[in-house]
């Protein structure tokens, strides 16, 4: 063994290959990777699109639920309105009274706004302001 390594051709062998070849890898070894890739890959695809089955069919029955609870509640509200119809007609008309003179006042106030509004857009000082605001940025 001594001999071995003390030879010429074991020295010289060893002197003139790379202390550590680069692993070169095989045909075999990517073609290996690739299909391990390419399983992963369709792996990945088919939890997505699980993923997405899952969240289409929670999102359907939460909507089918809010669907469920908005009826019950129109079918209630009818119900009462139909009820107290039929319970007091003249509380009916008293209702719609009220509504019609909150609605009047509703639209009194509205116009009252309106009114002001147009009036602050053409008064003196008003147009001035945004005259001299102009050189910063925009009017009002």
């Amino acid at each position: 063994m001594a001999r071995e390594l003390l030879s010429s051709d074991a020295v010289a062998s060893r002197t003139h290959s790379d202390p550590d070849p680069p692993m070169r890898p095989t045909l075999a070894v990517l073609a290996s990777n690739t299909t391990a890739l390419s399983a992963t890959l369709a792996a990945l695809a088919a939890a997505k699109e699980e993923a997405r089955a899952l969240g289409r069919s929670e999102a359907e029955s939460f909507d089918r639920r809010l669907r469920e609870i908005e009826q019950d509640e129109r079918s209630s509200r009818l119900e009462r309105i139909v009820n107290l119809h039929l319970a007091a007609p003249d509380a009916g008309r008293e209702v719609r009274e009220i509504r019609s003179q909150d609605t009047v006042r509703l639209q009194r106030e509205i116009d009252r706004m309106a009114e002001f509004h147009r009036l602050l857009l053409t008064s003196r000082s008003w147009r001035f302001l945004q005259f001299l605001r102009r050189p910063f940025g925009r009017a009002w």
